[in-house]
């Protein structure tokens, strides 16, 4: 299983983010960011760091996050999908 790390200033970041998100979201969505918030961590499976980077990306589609909360999400999203790309190349086949 392929994990990635985090570091302790990302972690607090994106825990950050998810907070202030789901505080703007409504219904579903709102439940999604609570989950994601809940797996944060150090070390995360691949498949949980790809569900972050995709709901991130959602958000920056959605009117009820305020545009610098939309900016940070599509920047994150974007850093994650780099992050899954680089351990993806890096582990064994």
């Amino acid at each position: 299983m392929i994990t990635i790390g985090l570091s302790g200033a990302q972690v607090t970041h994106l825990d950050r983010l998810l907070t202030a998100a789901a505080a703007q979201a409504s219904g579903d969505d709102r439940y999604e960011l609570h989950y994601c918030r809940s797996q944060l961590a150090r070390q995360m499976p691949a498949v949980e760091v790809l569900v972050l980077a995709g709901v991130l990306s959602e958000l920056t589609e959605r009117p009820e996050p305020d545009a610098a909360v939309r900016e940070d999400c599509l920047r994150w999203s974007n850093e994650l999908v780099l992050l899954l790309g680089t351990a993806s190349a890096a582990s064994p086949r």
